[in-house]
């Protein structure tokens, strides 16, 4: 069984799970993804997603 931390979106939870193997920080992951959880499974999802991901690389960068 594979981990999910979106369990109404396979390819979000795969790019997650594919994030901790490329060495990701779990604890960081976990802190901007969290606001995507109640989404996962909406229209505006890609949206979303897109918007949380530059969240996370200006957290990385900053």
């Amino acid at each position: 069984m594979m981990f999910e931390y979106f369990p109404t979106n396979y390819p979000w939870s795969m790019a997650t799970v594919m994030a901790v193997n490329a060495g990701g920080v779990i604890s960081e992951i976990d802190e901007v993804l969290s606001n995507l959880r109640d989404i996962a499974g909406t229209n505006d999802e890609k949206d979303n997603y897109v918007e949380e991901g530059t969240v996370l690389a200006d957290y990385e960068h900053g």
